[in-house]
């Protein structure tokens, strides 16, 4: 049996994107890819093998009316819009976007409390603004490309570019925080299926204080050639405390809000005249 997906989530990080695939798995017609982000159509090495992924990810029955794939590459890969039209050209596309400067904020605390980053806010974020995005270029499965993921416009032009705009429904995190179930109805109108009651709206990947363990090098080496006994000596928790460190959400004010926005304003002229700059965006809005 063949399978693909046929119903794109091609979000961006920290907007939202794992909730909304978490509640749209929950309707008995849609199926959702095994591990939420296979990212097929933005890794080359995945797109050649699509089906073998998908034949492992997707349940197989034939009940539902839609595949479910949600990768955030979707949106920043060039080559994912075109991949997708070939693969599934009659799919259905639901676009989740927040508040661009503080989807860069999000980005880099997510990274910074998973103790990801060691440079200070600037430097990591002018940095990675110098690079192409490269699919094989992350960190455990994390991209850093912090500004370019939210330049929307030139990545909704590709899309729009590529697929008739009657098959693009474009939502705002800020819609979902505010009113899911409202936003649900709307996914659930655009898809043509009834409407799904009672749905858990349990929040995912949410940024939060995180302790962070590293052992150095030589104690990982020393620990294979030391007995047991001798290595028990130490309360292993108490070891632990030694190499533990936490990592709390920073906060940014004006200062980190222009230089993001300075990146970002020429793409945020593109959002406006594609009509996707959500009034919404109070912290962008500021600037303009």
């Amino acid at each position: 049996m063949k399978v693909y997906p046929n119903l794109i989530v091609p979000g961006f990080p920290k907007s939202g994107t794992s909730s909304l695939y978490y509640y749209l798995d929950q309707h008995p017609d849609i199926n959702g890819i095994y591990g939420k982000e296979p990212h097929i159509f933005s890794k080359p090495e995945r797109y050649s093998r699509w089906q073998e992924v998908c034949q492992k990810g997707f349940d197989l029955e034939d009940s539902y009316q839609y595949r479910l794939d949600a990768s955030t590459t979707y949106m920043i890969s060039r080559e994912a819009p075109s991949r997708i039209a070939e693969t599934a050209p009659q799919c259905k596309i639901i676009i989740l976007a927040r508040d661009p400067i503080e989807r860069v904020f999000s980005h880099y605390n997510w990274l910074w409390c998973l103790g990801r980053i060691e440079n200070s806010f600037e430097k990591e974020i002018r940095y990675w603004d110098d690079r192409a995005f490269d699919p094989s270029c992350h960190d455990r499965g994390n991209y850093k490309y912090y500004v370019e993921f939210s330049r929307y416009g030139r990545q909704f032009q590709r899309y729009v570019d590529t697929f008739s705009r009657d098959r693009i429904l474009y939502l705002t995190t800020e819609e979902l925080k505010e009113n899911a179930d409202r936003v649900l109805d709307r996914c659930f109108n655009f898809l043509e299926l009834p409407q799904l009651g009672n749905v858990d709206k349990g929040r995912r990947n949410v940024t939060k204080t995180n302790d962070v363990t590293r052992y150095p090098g030589f104690m990982m080496r020393l620990r294979t050639f030391l007995p047991d006994a001798l290595v028990n000596i130490f309360p292993r928790n108490r070891v632990r405390s030694w190499f533990t460190e936490t990592y709390e959400p920073q906060t940014f004010g004006p200062e980190e809000e222009r230089l993001v926005f300075q990146l970002l304003e020429p793409d945020l002229r593109l959002q406006n005249n594609l009509g996707i700059l959500s009034d919404r965006w109070t912290t962008t809005r500021k600037y303009l």
